[in-house]
């Protein structure tokens, strides 16, 4: 992919809050970059 947008998932990653779910016995997981990428293209339709 392109450079600007892996820089702007490392930027997301570094803001990513894992915050306990479930009473604090899980935590959140930041989507992969695949994922990510298709969560922006969706969001600026």
């Amino acid at each position: 992919m392109t450079d600007p947008l892996r820089a702007r998932y490392e930027e997301f990653l570094a803001d990513f809050d894992p915050s306990p779910q479930n009473y604090g016995d899980d935590y959140n997981t930041p989507p992969d970059f695949e994922t990510w990428v298709i969560d922006q293209e969706e969001e600026s339709e």
